[in-house]
């Protein structure tokens, strides 16, 4: 069996380089003689960590040979379809393997080419605009078959696509993935002679109040727990650095332990450091499910639907980013401390993988899953969109003063460079001048005789010498 495989791979975040492990793991499960390929933002890497094939998202030619030869294709998750920056079909015309949009590529050569197309535990949205929508109900149109992690994305499917048929709830297959194998014990030495408070953040919205507020909840609590220290990990190596760094500035050097962060190549370093430290708070869904199957007491920062869900589902202390507040987070912090939690959940139930072989055996018609009841849960979750514009709201308007207060400065800019430019120019016409005037022209003359005249050399340096 040829499978090839497209999703956010190739990009250094964990979350979904782990998604794509398990994904490969499920199908060499079903067929182990199965040939993969991956569709990649950095092939070689994508080549070296999961030991199969890959080919560049960015290039067209590969692309469409991979899915022209292969017997199915994988729409991987997590999630990949959302309207946090936008969508902007134009791109997925003109820079290839670009933006939101170049998720629908894989799906949409697939149906061209007539190849049946499995989404594998995707994540859905949010969407804030009808095009979001429109994009979002199109995308999902081109499946054969969907599976979803959480009962918000298999909702807002359904609200957008009712017509959908084969679109079945499970869980985040990481949830099943053993992370004990990709993990070097004590790689980092972290002496155990201090309680360790692991850290993940992620670039976000008004992200310096984020900072601002955390950075003082922890203050305190070092200031209440004295053998305490604070572990930095980033769950996305490219983009999660900068903002942890930044924190990191807020606290005393012998309080921080930063010196791992950047070794940070792989996501076999990330977990390893999870399975040093005693307890975690973490923004990133793929962090939240790390520390909950390395039982490691945990609070999740809630800035979307993803997270909120899985902090439910693994009864997780969790606080909602659009309510920060750093009492609040100190009080969880102390308490996740005080009284770390001891019992989490296992044996998450997930047939993704049974879905999928009914799938390839044209068996999807006999039931499989129960849907979910529907509750009020699509009121929720329309509060917490709003809740989030809210917060996009507050963003715009901080980004709109800022651009006001560089426009004005712009145009300081333009004053002064007019001003310099007019200084420039009579300068130049003086100079202008200077080089016309008949003073000038007998001072050129002078000189050429000068240097001609064997004479005038002589008296030229009889006069200096005198």
């Amino acid at each position: 069996m040829n499978v090839f495989i497209s999703g956010f791979y190739g990009f250094d975040n964990v979350g979904d380089e782990l998604v794509l492990s398990k994904i490969i793991e499920d199908i060499k499960g079903i067929d182990k003689d199965a040939k993969i390929v991956v569709w990649s933002g950095n092939v070689e890497k994508t080549r070296l960590i999961h030991n199969v094939e890959a080919v560049s998202r960015f290039d067209i030619n590969e692309t469409e040979e991979s899915v022209k030869c292969s017997d199915v294709i994988i729409v991987g998750g997590g999630g990949l379809v959302h309207e946090y920056l936008g969508i902007d079909l134009k791109i997925m015309f003109t820079n290839f393997g670009y933006d939101i949009s170049a998720y629908s590529i894989i799906p949409l050569l697939s149906n061209i080419y007539e190849k049946p197309v499995f989404y594998w535990s995707q994540g859905v949205g949010p969407f804030f605009s009808d095009k979001g929508r429109q994009f979002s109900k199109w995308f999902y149109s081109l499946a054969n078959c969907i599976t979803v992690r959480d009962e918000y994305s298999y909702f807002l499917i359904k609200s957008i696509s009712p017509e959908i048929k084969h679109i079945y709830l499970d869980t985040d297959p990481v949830t099943n993935l053993n992370l004990h194998k990709f993990i070097e014990k004590n790689k980092f030495s972290i002496p155990n002679n201090k309680l360790k408070l692991g850290i993940n953040l992620r670039p976000w919205f008004g992200q310096d109040e984020i900072i601002k507020k955390i950075a003082h909840a922890i203050e305190r609590l070092l200031e209440d727990v004295e053998n305490i220290v604070i572990i930095p990990i980033p769950f996305d190596l490219n983009s999660d650095k900068d903002i942890l760094k930044s924190i990191m500035h807020h606290f005393p050097d012998d309080r921080v332990e930063n010196r791992c962060i950047e070794s940070m190549q792989f996501p076999a370093d990330v977990l390893s450091l999870m399975d040093e430290v005693d307890f975690f708070i973490g923004m990133r869904l793929h962090s939240i499910i790390t520390a909950n199957i390395l039982k490691k007491p945990s609070i999740a920062l809630v800035y979307d639907k993803k997270v909120e869900s899985f902090a439910k589902n693994f009864d997780i202390d969790s606080i909602f980013m659009g309510d920060l507040d750093e009492s609040n987070l100190y009080s969880l912090m102390k308490n996740l401390i005080q009284n770390p939690k001891k019992i989490f959940k296992e044996n998450i139930t997930y047939k993704t993988p049974e879905i999928f072989v009914k799938f390839l055996n044209n068996d999807l018609n006999k039931n499989i899953i129960v849907e979910p009841k529907v509750t009020n849960k699509e009121v929720d979750d329309v509060k917490f969109d709003r809740s989030l514009m809210q917060s996009f709201k507050r963003e715009i308007e901080k980004l709109n003063n800022e651009n006001i207060y560089l426009l004005a400065q712009l145009e300081k800019v333009k004053k002064n460079y007019y001003t310099v430019s007019n200084e420039k120019n009579k300068l130049s016409n003086k100079l202008d001048e200077i080089y016309s005037s008949n003073f000038w022209k007998i001072a050129r003359t002078y000189y050429k005789i000068k240097n001609k005249s064997h004479i005038l050399r002589k008296i030229s340096n009889i006069i200096k010498f005198k």
